[in-house]
């Protein structure tokens, strides 16, 4: 019991009643604002518990953890010194004193590794910039697979990118992986090809172009497409759109007419 007394800090020490006049405004008024201090400090981290685990997806949740256990950490500090206004345990609040400041410590160098990465992490403004970014390429998508022309990309090196469904259909193809990577002058009938040549050079200057071609192959086919120039923020061309129609049933109408 001795040595509990002593642990305590009661070996020839006074409470801080003593030193503050017991029932005095000035105990009171330490004693009031600890208590309320206390109070508030055993309530956050049940606050920081609530938000972890509602938030599970939010990134280190272990240093809301090692942050509760600082704010319960103080709290009892504070607590202690309302209890060392009654018994002289001033042992007790040096440890529990010491303990606080080891989480401290450890927190603050964590928060100088942890910060760099969170500053990484996107504002909810970037995120609802990114969903809103997302929900327009979707439907950009959904328009371009549903269009009856065909919508194709064209890379710098006259190589095609993409292509939409009609597209693949005009060619008779079932996936798009068969055209990507194909340069697209070799969809272009010989005759036509130096003229098209011309409109896709033209094409990566900047300038847009209108034009009917027939299609290669030993099956005559006719389009209508036109190349667009696709360019970035500083006014430079980093790809072509294209918009093909299939117009072999009115040029086949135009040379029946013709032999008539």
């Amino acid at each position: 019991m001795q040595s509990i007394v002593n642990f305590l800090g009661a070996g020839g020490l006074a409470p801080h009643g003593y030193s503050l006049m017991w029932g005095s405004g000035l105990l009171w008024l330490n004693m009031l604002s600890d208590a309320l201090i206390v109070l508030s400090y055993y309530s956050i981290p049940l606050a920081f518990l609530y938000f972890v685990r509602q938030r599970r997806d939010f990134p280190s949740p272990w240093l809301y953890n090692l942050l509760g256990l600082i704010v319960v950490a103080c709290g009892t500090t504070h607590l202690l010194s309302v209890i060392t206004g009654w018994v002289p345990s001033y042992w007790l609040n040096a440890v529990v004193k010491a303990i606080t400041a080891v989480f401290s410590v450890a927190a603050a160098l964590l928060m100088f590794r942890v910060i760099p990465r969170a500053l990484k992490l996107p504002s909810p403004a970037q995120q609802d910039t990114e969903v809103k970014l997302a929900e327009s390429e979707h439907r950009y998508r959904i328009l371009v697979e549903n269009s009856p022309f065909c919508i194709h990309e064209i890379d710098l090196e006259g190589r095609l990118q993409s292509m939409n469904r009609a597209g693949l259909n005009m060619l008779g193809l079932d996936n798009e992986n068969k055209v990507c990577g194909l340069p697209y002058l070799g969809a272009v009938s010989e005759q036509d090809n130096g003229r098209i040549k011309a409109l896709l050079q033209d094409a990566f200057n900047g300038t847009s172009s209108h034009f009917e071609f027939a299609a290669a192959g030993d099956v005559p086919l006719y389009f209508k497409s036109c190349f667009i120039p696709i360019k970035n923020a500083d006014g430079k061309v980093v790809e072509l759109m294209g918009l093909t129609e299939d117009i072999t049933e009115r040029k086949k109408a135009e040379l029946e007419l013709r032999i008539a």
